[in-house]
């Protein structure tokens, strides 16, 4: 579990973050500047709500670190309050944006932390790159219980629905076998906004494919467009590309997905499916089941 948790931390930062691109100027969108009465609202757009977390909770350490007092006006919002003797600005991070709103006076000091804050990133990332191989990292995530069987205590029964899975998916690419997914979910009423539950599962696919070994594919995300954390299970016998580890086509999809700013079991449960698909043996006997109720049974029993 502790490899998983490392691996999907590592895919979450470790593609989109090029300081490069983050510090292009506004020709890309990156940084503008809108004035607003006596302040200046500056604009950082990122690849993706990940990174821009990420770089919101660098920030507030630097603000920190620099003697700023630090007031959370609307926490789900994030909006922040930051003053330190006559300086004054207030931040804000929705989805991929951070906005600032300073007087014109502390536009520089804005640049400079950011460019700071950006840089020391791009450093740890690099010095991660230099010594995490995420596919080997991966190799170890189907772990074979002590006994052999996959069983455990966790209570799969309560997320997976027999309504909740595809016997024959007909999607033959990775994006219409995620959709079909997403779908049978938002048919069962589990989720509450299908299209931003499949691109956040497209997201996370984005910085590294979730297609592992013995034809078993796991993509997952994490959205508050769900209503708890819940899944959904596709076959497809003839398999179908999803740029797998192994580079066999993938038969057995699993998608998982959880509420962002709620704690779930998330990463638990891709290690609890690992188990049951340890190897090419367990596999087959899920794609010789003959209908929903003896899938569900080959997870929860």
């Amino acid at each position: 579990t502790g490899v998983a948790i490392f691996m999907i931390l590592i895919t979450a930062i470790l593609a989109p973050m090029q300081l490069d691109y983050l510090m292009k100027k506004k020709q890309s969108g990156l940084e503008k500047g809108l004035m607003v009465d006596e302040h200046i609202q500056t604009d950082y757009s990122f690849p993706s709500a990940a990174i821009t977390e990420l770089v919101s909770n660098k920030l507030i350490s630097y603000f920190q670190n620099e003697g700023f007092f630090i007031n959370i006006i609307e926490g789900d919002n994030h909006i922040y309050h930051v003053r330190r003797l006559n300086t004054f600005l207030t931040f804000q991070y929705i989805k991929k944006t951070i906005s600032f709103s300073t007087h014109s006076d502390d536009i520089p000091y804005v640049k400079n932390i950011m460019y700071e804050t950006l840089l020391e990133l791009n450093q740890t990332i690099e010095k991660l790159k230099a010594v995490v191989k995420p596919e080997e990292l991966k190799k170890d995530l189907g772990i074979k219980t002590k006994n052999g069987n996959g069983k455990s205590n966790f209570p799969l029964d309560k997320i997976l629905d027999v309504n909740c899975i595809i016997m024959n998916l007909e999607a033959n690419d990775k994006e219409g076998i995620i959709s079909s997914l997403v779908n049978v979910l938002n048919n069962n009423n589990s989720i509450l906004d299908g299209e931003e539950v499949k691109q956040a599962v497209l997201e996370r696919e984005n910085a590294m494919s979730t297609g592992m070994q013995h034809g078993v594919a796991l993509p997952h995300g994490k959205t508050d467009a769900v209503k708890r954390i819940t899944m959904a299970v596709g076959l497809k016998k003839d398999g179908a590309d999803f740029k797998s580890l192994d580079g066999k086509p993938s038969k057995v999809f699993i998608l998982v997905v959880s509420r962002k700013k709620t704690a779930e079991p998330h990463i638990q449960l891709l290690s609890e499916i690992g188990k049951k698909l340890f190897s090419e043996d367990a596999v087959n006997k899920l794609l010789s089941c003959k209908n929903e109720k003896e899938v569900r049974d080959f997870f929860v029993k």
